[in-house]
Parts: structure tokens; sequence; C-alpha cells
């Protein structure tokens, strides 16, 4: 359970390890069999969790008899119709790769208190994680976990709420001010011509009469994409569901453009500093 949390993997997938998949040198493990695609086939790194416990697996294989590097590193061994009187003086099979954890993992889920946690939910739970991460990449999580498409990626990206709260804590905008002697009564809807005198008001005072509501909309995705925030987080915060939809709002703006092109022209046009020559000592210099 630890390796699929900290790797992305499947259980199909880690039960279709070979040892010679498993390289203790480069600290990393290849998946090859197991793997609903060709997408699926990748290289994944161990962190510290997931090295603790392969290094344990691998210690269980020697001990089981593990000795090729063909052979399974989870191995499987015969119950039920192939073995009627199954005990533990049954050999192991270790070309053959385990078939199930569910008693174990029943044992584990049921201690921890979580009954209706499923074997796959190691991957998904490893999945939502680096997506939530601010400071992994989406290209970074697909070649992760092997997804290749939006759909699958927005399938296992449960936001959590402190990571839209930070989203959109970078519009840093201020506290609206209310305006008016008229009570606000927060049962009605503020209605479209009080909301437009309002709002000419505001642009009015700001020097932007050309300025529209939508504006902002666009100012707030924008600012959130300047800020560095990815774009699943900032698509799930604006509603927005299609690529195309998401660089119509995530363009720098022209004015910052502008003024740093017109800065980098401006340092590159100043004149050098005339240098000093001495003539001779105790004249005049030039």
């Amino acid at each position: 359970m630890l390796i699929m949390m900290s790797t992305t993997m499947g259980f199909g997938e880690l039960r279709q390890l070979r040892r010679r998949d498993v390289d203790m040198e480069r600290v990393c493990v290849t998946v090859r069999e197991g793997a609903k695609n060709s997408y699926r086939q990748r290289t994944i790194p161990l962190n510290a969790v997931a090295l603790e416990s392969m290094t344990w697996i691998l210690e269980r294989w020697k001990k089981l008899g593990g000795s090729d590097d063909e052979h399974y590193i989870l191995p499987h061994r015969p119950r039920g119709e192939r073995a009627s009187h199954w005990s533990k003086t049954i050999p192991w099979i270790l070309d053959q790769p385990t078939t199930s954890i569910n008693s174990a993992f029943r044992s584990i889920r049921n201690a921890a208190g979580l009954p209706n946690f499923r074997i796959y939910d190691c991957r998904v739970q490893a999945i939502t994680k680096l997506l939530s991460n601010p400071d992994v990449s989406p290209q970074v999580s697909r070649e992760i976990a092997g997804h290749i498409s939006q759909a699958m990626q927005s399938r296992y990206s449960i936001q959590q709420l402190n990571t839209k709260k930070a989203a959109l804590d970078s519009l840093e905008a201020p506290a609206p001010v209310p305006t008016g002697n008229r009570p606000h009564d927060p049962t009605r809807q503020m209605s479209d011509n009080g909301l437009q005198k309002r709002w000419n008001e505001l642009r009015k005072a700001a020097g932007l009469p050309w300025i529209t509501p939508h504006v902002l909309r666009y100012q707030c995705i924008t600012k959130m994409a300047e800020g560095g925030v990815d774009k699943i987080t900032a698509m799930r915060v604006a509603g927005h569901v299609t690529d195309k939809m998401w660089s119509k709002y995530s363009q720098v703006r022209i004015d910052s453009t502008r003024e740093k092109m017109t800065e980098a022209f401006r340092s590159s046009l100043q004149p050098s500093p005339r240098p000093r020559v001495i003539l001779f000592p105790g004249t005049a210099q030039c």
C-alpha cells in the first residue's frame, strides 16, 4: 500500500514487477507489465517511503527463494482448489505473480478505520496529491502517473478547498465597500439597474469608461496565470473545461510586456560613462 500511495502504481502494475524492473542503484522502478496501455509504461523514482518498503519486499523475496531477475518480487502461492490443504509448507511459485492481497488489505484498512477504502484508491490518492501540489506541473504528473489527457487528470484531481483558496489569494483583491444609505437585504438579489448604476460610477471614477464587468473575470484569471497557478486549479476555480478557453484568458497583459520591453531598450541605449584619461601627472584630466 505504501508503495502504491508513493508511486501512483496500481496493484496490477505492482504485482507484475520482476526483479529486473527494480533498480536499487538508481532508486527507481520500471513499469512494463500490468499497464493498461503503452502510456502507462514508465520509470518511476522511489521516494524515501517507497524505497524503505521496496527494500523490505526484496529482502522477503530473497527469503522466499528469489534469485533470478525474471522472478516476480511478489510471487504466487496456490490456494483453494490447487492446494486444498493449504499450509505454510506449500512452496512459492516465483515465476508467477501474486493474484490478490485482499485478505491483508482488509485487515489493514479495518485497523485504520477505513472500511470503504479500495486498493485502487491508493493510486487515486497518490495522483490527487500530485495534482494538488502547486509545485508539481501537470506534465510531471503525467510522466509519473502515465496519464496523457486532460480528462484523465481531471478525473483524479479532487482539489482540496485550501488549494482553491490559495489560488484566489493570489488575486489580492480589496474587500468591496458598500455605498449608499439604504440598508442591504441579504435575502434579495441586486437588480440589473442597481448594479449598472454603481458600475458606471466606479469605472468613471477610476478613469476607465470602457471597462466591462467581464473584464474583471478576464483580469482575475489572467492574474492567476501570471501568479504561477497551475492550469488544473485555475480551471476548477474559474469553471473552464477546454484548453482553448484557458489560452484565451491566460495571456500576459500587454501593458506589462510593453513596460518590460521599454525598460530593456532604455537600459541598452544609455551611453556608457566616458573614461577618464590622465595624460601627465599633475596636469588636467580629460
